[in-house]
């Protein structure tokens, strides 16, 4: 399981929350720690250390608080403050905030010096002192981009004010909070005070009685955390801010937010729970700023992320970084703001719109080439911790073309003589390849990626999705005129659309036309599918699909996933023919394959109760006893594969939120209450559903979450995501060799180099690139030899 999967999904009514701007962000220390700040143990024992040298007199006391700081920090800061550095207390903080120093304890001496019998120093020093400079991580920016209605934190340092930019901050003995909280003025409030305010620290309990219980911004503070979503961040297990602001919070009868905590122990949960404050759990403290991505995401905020690369900046080049980087996302369609760039630096810290990171997201998981080459070329090592290798350039082996024919002396001589001094003539558009092909082609000459997108919503807005248009332009344009084929829509009312944007462009248009609407309906051919059929042999989605199908008696489940031009109907025909026990390949399985159709006659279903007819009708049965029982009849007889289209032979997609949630109502509780029925030992139920979503990041697809959440909830059914994967050069020239010895042929080496040029060409098509027009594109390279 990747990292990524492990993180847990935001809550709904947070996200609902930050939406309305209803969350009042509460920040401990773990944020600062993870910029380079020293935590509260390690501040506490640099304090020690410097008053052990300034204080003789108070040694004891100095190493009691060191002895206790573990596990009691709030009476060490408290025997520090109060009996040992009183009024210097603020003093000490702000020295030792910004320094590092690691310490080892000598227990015996420790021991000694408690007890006032020795005035050696209980500890040393192993590493440091050494200044540090913190600067806001990612986390800090994302945190203050979530449209926080305030943000109230128990921090000395500024790294949010500094992150946020343009917000204002208070410290609790400012008597204008109380007023800017009443008009949603938005702020970061220091209610244990910071380096600017040293008489307004906080840093034991006895602070609490003070001035602060009487402050009129501890009621304003409180008004406020009654009145909002809490969203807690930065607080560990051992954190006395967290006991201090927990026990005000008892008191004030404040309860309910919920928290972003890492590596939860019990004692943390128990606190947290008396106070109902629910917990998003991470594994690592590392991944906190996936999960604040993941959040922002939900939140439609901007996501911050970091590229680093090989070298550090200098004064020169820090700046160039920052436009270059900008202006290469900005050419794959992606707006960022560069927030964070420092010279001796090797980061540069940006953040860009939710759809667009999603954009970026998508172009990272799929290794787009032409991006990994651009970012390696301008130094990069890692983009949102991907790494970044600069792809080879496709291996071309071509066979030595044929030599010319020789001519004549005379015929050379002739030819020359006669050849009219011609002027080349103008390039006439001439429209090439599948409709698809060409629409594309015309789409890149007549928009640019802005204009695209508009055509698109004004023509067919429902096909529109902001994650088709990343990337390089010319896949942006294959992507849209793809979806637009796949969805029956090049007709002539879309190339009326398109005069109607560019009526300067009739000739071109006139062109695509006669060739789009020439050119005949091209299944693909027998043979050609027979060699589709040999590259899917090697693809783990189909192994797996197969597999599990051969070797499992019980209820299985598949949801298979992809991108349009992944051509996932052609699996599910496939599926069809391979399991059918009537198909026609020579070959019995035990199988009957019901085609479940969500669209047919453009009737689509509506609610649960006909997803479950849709099923019965699927085997056969317009109406009469329940689907379980003529289920349980078929089962006694063969396995059962339910294959889940859209409409006729289309994956699922573009369904409504009222659809969505009727076809997980079905899975969730029809599917679960016939399968419940089942009688052993004939119980091979499988279903198989289709969803397309348009990228490879299925993150942000509404429909298949929904989808893969209902068959998740299906209990006593096994379930398996199946996703098509490009094969390798090698699994090509594998599956190549069956499908002609299958003929009685061979690969010769000629016909192999030509079918490397065919990989290599779709190989770098990116996310473009599919079995179907390989397998197609390879045909016609064997076509001549099997002729």
């Amino acid at each position: 399981m990747s990292p990524e999967a492990s993180l847990p999904e935001p809550a709904p009514e947070l996200v609902k929350s930050l939406k309305s701007r209803d969350v009042v962000g509460i920040v401990g220390s773990g944020l600062s720690c993870a910029a380079g700040l020293p935590g509260w143990i390690e501040l506490i024992r640099a304090i020690c250390d410097e008053a052990w040298d300034t204080h003789p007199n108070e040694r004891k006391d100095i190493a009691w608080a060191w002895q206790i700081c573990e596990g009691q920090p709030l009476q060490a800061a408290n025997l520090l403050k109060q009996d040992v550095l009183a009024g210097d207390f603020a003093g000490a903080v702000a020295r030792q905030l910004f320094q590092r120093r690691r310490f080892e304890v000598l227990p015996e001496l420790l021991a000694q010096a408690v007890e006032e019998r020795t005035a050696a120093r209980p500890w040393r020093v192993t590493e440091g002192p050494r200044a540090v400079e913190p600067w806001p991580t990612a986390s800090h920016r994302m945190f203050m981009q979530l449209g926080l209605r305030a943000v109230v934190t128990t921090n000395y340092d500024n790294l949010l004010e500094a992150a946020a930019g343009d917000v204002k901050v208070y410290s609790w003995s400012s008597s204008d909070v109380a007023d800017l909280l009443a008009a949603r003025k938005p702020l970061v409030l220091k209610i244990h005070g910071d380096l600017d305010h040293p008489n307004d620290i906080i840093a034991a309990r006895a602070d609490y009685v003070g001035e602060f219980r009487q402050s009129a911004t501890r009621r304003a503070v409180a008004s406020l955390l009654q009145s909002n979503r809490l969203l807690w961040i930065g607080y560990g297990h051992n954190d006395p801010d967290l006991d201090l602001v927990l026990d005000d919070m008892r008191e004030l009868g404040i309860r309910g937010g919920h928290a972003i905590v890492a590596e939860l122990t019990p004692p943390l949960r128990r606190r947290l729970k008396d106070v109902a404050v629910s917990v998003a759990e991470l594994p690592r403290h590392a991944d906190a700023p996936r999960f604040l991505q993941r959040l922002a995401l939900a939140a439609e905020r901007p996501v911050a992320f970091t590229v680093q690369y090989a070298s550090p900046a200098n004064e020169r080049t820090a700046k160039r970084r920052s436009v270059e980087l900008d202006d290469l996302l900005d050419s794959y369609g992606v707006k960022v703001n560069v927030w964070g760039a420092r010279v001796h630096s090797r980061e540069l810290q940006l953040e860009a719109p939710a759809p667009d990171f999603r954009g970026l997201r998508s172009l990272l998981q799929a290794g787009d080439r032409g991006l990994f080459g651009k970012l390696a070329a301008l130094g990069v090592e890692a983009c949102d911790a991907v790494p970044i290798v600069a792809p080879p350039p496709p291996v071309m082996s071509i066979p030595p073309a044929a030599p010319p024919i020789p001519m004549s002396p005379e015929v050379s001589a002739g030819a020359v003589a006669t050849a009219p001094n011609l002027t080349a003539p103008t390039p006439i558009y001439v429209p090439s390849g599948s409709p698809a092909v060409a629409l594309a082609g015309m789409l890149a000459r007549l928009f640019t990626r802005d204009e695209l997108a508009v055509w698109l919503r004004g023509f067919a807005s429902q096909y529109h999705h902001d994650e088709d248009f990343f990337g390089e332009f010319s896949l942006v344009c294959s992507r849209v005129a793809e979806r637009l084929a796949r969805h029956d829509l090049v007709t002539p009312q879309l190339l009326e659309s398109l005069r109607d944007a560019r009526p300067d462009r009739g000739h071109e248009l006139d062109a695509l036309a006669r060739h789009i609407l020439a050119a005949p309906a091209a299944p693909q051919g027998a043979e050609s599918y027979s060699l589709f059929c040999r590259l899917l042999d090697r693809d783990g989605a189909w192994n797996s699909l197969t597999r599990a199908c051969d070797g499992k008696d019980g209820p299985l489940l598949f949801l298979l996933h992809g991108t349009p031009s992944q051509h996932i109907a052609l699996f599910m025909d496939r599926a069809h023919r391979f399991l059918d026990d009537e198909a026609s390949d020579g070959v019995r399985r035990e199988h009957q394959v019901c085609e479940v159709m969500f669209e047919r006659d453009h009737v689509r279903l509506q609610t649960a109760e006909e997803w479950e007819e849709t099923f019965r009708r699927a085997m056969g049965f317009a109406k009469g006893k329940p689907l379980a029982e003529y289920l349980q009849r078929a089962l006694a007889q063969h396995a059962v594969m339910f294959l889940v289209r859209g409409k006729n032979t289309a994956p699922l997609v573009g369904l409504t939120p009222d659809e969505r949630d009727a076809l997980v109502e079905f899975l969730r509780e029809r599917l679960t209450a016939v399968l419940a029925t089942l009688r052993s030992p004939h119980r091979a139920v499988r279903v198989l559903l289709a969803v397309e979503h348009p990228q490879l990041d299925t993150g942000a697809d509404e429909l298949f979450n929904a989808v893969d959440e209902g068959l998740r909830a299906v209990t006593g059914a096994e379930r398996k995501v199946l996703e098509l994967h490009f094969p390798t050069a090698s699994e090509v020239r594998e599956s190549l060799e069956k499908f002609l010895s299958d003929r009685g042929q061979a690969l010769t080496p000629a016909l192999r180099a030509r079918c490397d040029v065919v990989y290599a060409r779709h190989q770098a098509l990116g996310d473009a690139k599919n079995y179907r027009d390989l397998a197609d594109d390879l045909y016609r390279e064997l076509s001549l030899s099997l002729a």
